[in-house]
């Protein structure tokens, strides 16, 4: 998890508590065959924008995403807000970051370096 500083958001952002949290996770899915859905089910969502990471013989899919649902509206609503999704191709391997649009960028720069090990 990562929160910006009084800096980075303005002073009243700051003290209305508004702070912009960004969460990212990374797991490996121990048995995908047993999904009933994919790791990123895309049907009624938005795509704004896709990339593609090398993660060992195969890739790693993102998707910056906006979800509708009927009943609560779309998720991010603010725009200074992203969600983004991802998967392996063989759906083994799932990140998500849910944040600050501001931090995406530390959470590709993770998704680059999961290879440096391997």
């Amino acid at each position: 998890m990562a929160a910006p500083g009084i800096a980075r958001i303005g002073i009243q952002r700051y003290w209305r508590r508004d702070v912009p949290v960004s969460d990212m996770g990374l797991f490996p899915v121990p048995f995908p065959a047993e999904n009933l859905d994919k790791n990123v089910p895309l049907d009624g969502a938005t795509i704004l924008a896709t990339r593609a990471f090398s993660l060992g013989k195969e890739s790693l899919n993102c998707w910056d995403l906006v979800e509708h649902n009927k009943y609560v509206g779309p998720r991010p609503s603010d725009p200074a807000i992203a969600l983004i999704k991802c998967s392996s191709d063989s759906e083994d391997f799932y990140a998500y970051f849910y944040g600050w649009r501001g931090d995406t960028d530390v959470f590709y720069n993770i998704l680059k370096g999961l290879n440096d090990g391997r």
